[in-house]
């Protein structure tokens, strides 16, 4: 019972919240350039191996999108980049799904093979860009 109150508390809090968290980092993107502002957040991954993680530049690629720049957004980390539809799209089936209208995102996004195929995706792009130099 409490498990089920936590997720009724989560799906009425997280439509408001989670608009107000993409504005503000949103704002924080494009007045701030991650590639010159050294307090952005440093990828553990990329600190201690030398090589890049899946969402290395992703910062620096936002900033880009915001700006308008996409080829150099892309340059900076282009799995990110592609994959933010998906992202918004698990928003909307998962938190904006008043009338049911949004079930089909569910459904597509909540089924197995896409999640499978998201992760061989992500493997891929983690080993491609580290051995290609992207």
């Amino acid at each position: 019972r409490m498990g089920s109150e936590k997720k009724n508390q989560q799906s009425r809090v997280m439509p408001i919240l989670f608009p107000v968290i993409l504005v503000i980092a949103g704002i924080l993107y494009y007045v701030f350039n991650p590639s010159s502002d050294s307090w952005f957040f440093k990828c553990p991954f990329h600190l201690i191996t030398g090589l890049q993680c899946p969402g290395c530049g992703t910062q620096r690629a936002i900033h880009c999108l915001l700006h308008g720049d996409a080829m150099e957004a892309l340059r900076f980390n282009a799995f990110i980049v592609i994959i933010i539809p998906f992202f918004m799209l698990m928003a909307i089936g998962e938190w904006y799904n008043y009338h049911h209208w949004f079930d089909w995102i569910n459904r597509f996004i909540n089924n197995r093979y896409t999640m499978i195929a998201l992760g061989v995706l992500t493997l891929g792009w983690w080993v491609v860009r580290n051995i290609m130099g992207i």
